[in-house]
This record gives C-alpha cells, structure tokens and sequence, in this order.
C-alpha cells in the first residue's frame, strides 16, 4: 500500500512539474528571439541584443507585467515593430530569458 501511494504522489508531482514549466517560457527560444532583428516585425532590422550588450543591463530588470512593458516599448520605439501579446509564447521566451541572464 506505501509503495502505491509512493508511486501515485510521484506521478502527481511530475505531473504538476509538467504543468508549471508549460505555463512559463523556454530560456533558449528566449534566447533566439533575443537575437532575431524579424521579432515582432522590427522595421529598422534590429534585434534586442544590439543595444543590450552588457551582462550589467539586465541587473535591474523587473519581472512580471512592468517587465511586458519594457519589452514592447523597446520594440515600438526603438526597433519600430509591434509589441508582443503579453500571453504569448513568445513574450513567455523572451521574458524567461532576460529574466535568466539578470542572474
């Protein structure tokens, strides 16, 4: 009887697991878009990385919905594309990526 609830609360757990990291972004897609001057349909041919450079920017990055923010402005105002759902995969990559390199 202990080895099946053992069992049954292990499959919870990594099912659970499963779950949470569905819900949050992937670092390495992150990465990707990070780089990629095609991000939200950027006009001037930019990408994130060509004015964040520096491992220092990202020390004072908020996390959460400011964080949303931050990304679109930067991508309406200065890359002159269009801002990102804050819901989407995309944001979620991007989000989880700026967030790892704060680290």
């Amino acid at each position: 009887m202990k080895k099946i609830v053992f069992i049954t609360s292990c499959f919870f757990v990594i099912s659970l697991v499963s779950v949470c990291l569905a819900l949050e972004g992937n670092i390495e897609r992150g990465k990707k878009l990070f780089s990629d001057p095609k991000l939200a349909e950027s006009t001037k041919n930019l990408a994130c990385i060509d004015c964040h450079t520096e491992k220092d920017t990202f020390k004072s990055v908020p996390e959460g919905k400011e964080l949303n923010y931050l990304i679109n402005i930067c991508i309406a105002e200065h890359m002159e594309g269009v801002g990102l759902l804050h819901e989407s995969q995309e944001m979620k990559d991007l989000k989880s990526y700026i967030i790892s390199r704060k680290k």
